[in-house]
């Protein structure tokens, strides 16, 4: 081997150690943090301070401290600008990620979810519909998925109405969901007309189960 070339052999060695060393540290302050539901985690993220390492733990952590902070108690109580702050970091991360990680459907969740706080119609929509195209049968995520949606209907376009009515249809035919569905046909008017149409296409059998769970909610909310 020629000097050149042992030298440059060196090079890309401690390149490589020194790479595999940050990483290693980046990774131990995200396993080091705050836990995802405090006041310190959130003004971490809302001052820009909140990294993510290379693993799809980290992520995930920091997705879940957006997702959270989003909808908690401090996004109504802190000053409008801080609120602000957060949601535009937490959009920025959720697109960083989707980017390396195009089939993350959460964090295309999270990313709608941050667009909506920013009041960015368009971009809610479309991080929902790629949200559901990348996790049609995620269940976990369907379920903030609809959430999110049917809390703001209104401001839904076609296409991510007719995602999210996919998405209805999956918790409709599943044990978990259909509980959470049935909670919002009590209680939202508006999503009485949406939800029969949809359940009256499933199996019998479906249908049977929803009506079931539509009257047990109603019992529950009576007591």
């Amino acid at each position: 081997m020629t000097r050149l070339a042992t030298l440059t052999a060196l090079a890309l060695s401690l390149a490589g150690v020194c790479f595999g060393a940050y990483s290693v540290a980046r990774e131990a302050t995200i396993l080091d943090r705050s836990p995802e539901r405090s006041i310190e985690e959130y003004d971490r993220i809302a001052s820009g301070q909140a990294e993510f390492g290379l693993s799809a733990y980290s992520k995930k952590q920091v997705l879940s401290s957006c997702y959270y902070g989003l909808g908690s108690r401090l996004a109504r109580v802190r000053p409008a600008p801080e609120i602000r702050r957060f949601a535009t970091q937490c959009f920025e991360k959720a697109n960083a990620i989707t980017a390396t990680m195009p089939t993350n459907s959460f964090a295309w969740l999270v990313a709608a979810a941050a667009a909506e706080a920013l009041d960015d119609q368009a971009g809610m929509n479309a991080a929902l519909v790629r949200s559901q195209k990348t996790g049609p049968r995620e269940q976990w995520i369907t379920e903030l998925r609809v959430r999110l949606a049917e809390d703001n209907y209104a401001r839904l376009d076609d296409t991510t109405r007719k995602t999210n009515e996919l998405d209805l249809a999956l918790l409709a035919e599943s044990y978990r969901g259909v509980k959470t569905i049935a909670s919002r046909y009590i209680n939202d008017a508006g999503f009485r007309e949406r939800i029969t149409t949809v359940v009256s296409a499933l199996p019998n059998d479906v249908q049977q189960r929803f009506l079931w769970s539509v009257k047990k909610a109603a019992q529950e909310s009576l007591q």
